[in-house]
């Protein structure tokens, strides 16, 4: 069993991962080794975290955008692991859901924290299949056919 969502992705060092609501993790994972991508639908969140990268000379590991998860400006296939730790009360889970799906590659790693009960659990289940379940989060894998 995986104690955190973290365990359950793995190393991170060489990999391409994204993180939904973007916050300073994201440059815990650069220095971690991961080329980083993140998206968040707040400018001021964006753009501070832009700014820690930038201070810590992690711009080039850190590839940050504004931009809703139902509408991902990814190419298919494109990330190893994906985080997502937050979702907005605004957001279209079920787009969501499948973009994530979409850019996710054959084979790749994703944890969600979520609440118990929260209506994203279960529809990221069916939108990957497989999962394991820790306290206040789930993790699914892309099948790898």
């Amino acid at each position: 069993m995986y104690a955190t969502p973290l365990n359950f992705l793995g190393p991170l060092q060489g990999k391409r991962m994204l993180v939904c609501g973007v916050g300073a993790e994201a440059v815990g994972f650069a220095l971690a080794g991961a080329d980083v991508y993140g998206f968040d639908a707040s400018p001021t969140q964006v753009e501070a975290v832009k700014d820690l990268a930038r201070r810590l000379g992690l711009r080039e590991q850190t590839h940050l955008a504004i931009m809703e998860m139902g509408q991902l400006d990814y190419p298919d296939d494109f990330f190893d692991v994906v985080l997502g730790k937050s979702v907005h009360e605004n957001s279209d889970l079920k787009s969501g859901a499948r973009e994530l799906v979409r850019v996710m590659k054959r084979g790749g790693r994703a944890a969600f924290i979520v609440q118990t009960g929260d209506p994203a659990e279960e529809l990221m289940r069916q939108a990957f299949g497989t999962s394991v379940a820790g306290e206040c989060w789930i993790g699914v894998e892309k099948e790898p056919w």
